[in-house]
């Protein structure tokens, strides 16, 4: 299915936003700001070879950004945004558990064992999973919108249908109001 756009312009604005999920498609029990970004260019993933402060700037500058006055997320968003939290902070927990552990078996195996590396090489796993999960838990990853690469629309890629129908609804109705306004009464010249 292809994703739904909506005008940049009318998100910032706070207006053309449907009033429902835009994931779910449910009724809203919450209105965030949100500020949505673009994803870096593709050939900026490069630049990491050439290292991270590079690719950091070069994502920044290029980036696109819209901030949403309020976006609507319904009860599922919610338990789904504190189940993703609650995971990453766990593993991330873990992680530093798995530290203390590495280094309470350096002192009673010694260096020597391959045990307390192997430790450290799971504590950092998990570290990085519960990073990556934690960040899935912010809005604007929870509401899956994303700025184009020209910053002209506010792109959901995976829309629930209700959501699309009423952003196309929407649209529909100001191209009908704009063609209204643009029209010259009969006779005039």
């Amino acid at each position: 299915m292809p994703g739904t756009q909506l005008p940049a312009g009318w998100v910032a604005a706070g207006y053309g936003i449907p009033d429902v999920c835009a994931r779910h498609g449910e009724l809203p029990v919450q209105q965030r700001k949100l500020q949505i970004i673009s994803r870096p260019p593709p050939w900026s993933y490069v630049l990491i070879l050439l290292g991270a402060i590079i690719f950091l700037i070069v994502v920044l500058v290029t980036r696109k950004t819209v901030k949403a006055p309020h976006w609507p997320f319904c009860a599922r968003c919610k338990q789904q945004r504190g189940r993703l939290l609650a995971i990453g902070l766990a593993g991330i927990g873990l992680a530093v558990v798995a530290v203390v552990g590495a280094i309470a078996l350096i002192g009673s195996v010694g260096s020597d064992s391959a045990a307390p590396g192997l430790v450290l090489l799971g504590a950092f796993v998990l570290l990085l999973a519960g990073i990556v999960v934690a960040a899935r838990s912010a809005p604007v990853a929870v509401a899956g919108a994303q700025v184009s690469r020209d910053g002209a629309w506010i792109l959901v890629e995976r829309a629930h249908p209700h959501f699309a129908h009423r952003a196309a609804v929407l649209q529909h109705q100001a191209a009908q109001h704009q063609a209204a306004q643009h029209q010259q009464p009969y006779g005039y010249r």
